[in-house]
Order: C-alpha cells, then structure tokens, then sequence
C-alpha cells in the first residue's frame, strides 16, 4: 500500500511539472523604422493552451516598447499594454474581459512608445 501511495505521488509530480515544462513560448524579432505611422509589428497568430501565462520577455534593452495581445484577426487589444518597456525581463499580460480563451489565437503586437526614434530592432520571447 505505501509503495502505492509513493508511485501515485511521483506521477501526479510529473503531471504538475510537465504542465510547466510544455507551456509555450515563442521568440519575436521587431524592427521598427520611422517614421511612426505604420510602425506597429505583430507576429503570427499563436493558439493558447492550458497552461500558458501570457508574457513579453524583450531579451535587451532598447528604445522603449509597447506591447499588447490582440485576437487573431483583429487589432484590438485583448490585453492590457505594457507601456515604455525599454528593458530586459519578463512582463505579464492580463487578458480583458471577453478574452483570454484556451483555444484562441492571439499575436503579440508592438510599437515604438513614442514618435520619434531611430530605426531599431528588439527580440525577445512571449506566450499567448
């Protein structure tokens, strides 16, 4: 009986684990050239699965960034945006109502925080 209950720990400790470990994530590259209308860089559309965080992790530091979620086929936000992030680190979205759904494909969307920049390029990763 208690090698049971020892075996019934360790799969349960691997289904806990896994589910972090199979979370996903995607890398991004942005370059962004003046002037800063039509600036905005989105990815391709990503499915959310059970277990993803939504998060933008730039992997530098840069011009300041913002990033937001947007549906699939729209531009709308989805999320909450994640305004002058000129660092490296990860940064949490938090869905808005109305969205957020496992199953739903969403794009990671970003532009210059303010008019005025010189060209450059950020990369980094994010999950739906």
């Amino acid at each position: 009986m208690r090698k049971r209950i020892i075996i019934l720990i360790a799969v349960l400790c691997l289904f806990a684990v896994s589910g972090t470990v199979l979370a996903a994530s995607y890398s991004y590259s942005f370059t962004f050239n003046p002037p800063f209308v039509g600036s905005l860089r989105t990815t391709n559309p990503q499915k959310r699965n059970v277990g993803d965080s939504p998060f933008v992790w730039p992997s530098h530091s840069t011009t300041p960034t913002n990033y937001v979620l947007v549906p699939e086929h729209e531009i709308t936000p989805a999320t909450n945006t994640l305004k002058e992030i000129y660092t490296a680190g990860k940064r949490s979205f938090t869905y808005l109502p109305g969205y957020g759904g496992y199953g739903q494909k969403y794009r990671l969307a970003g532009y210059p925080t303010y008019t005025d920049f010189e060209t450059y390029t950020i990369k980094g990763t994010w999950s739906p």
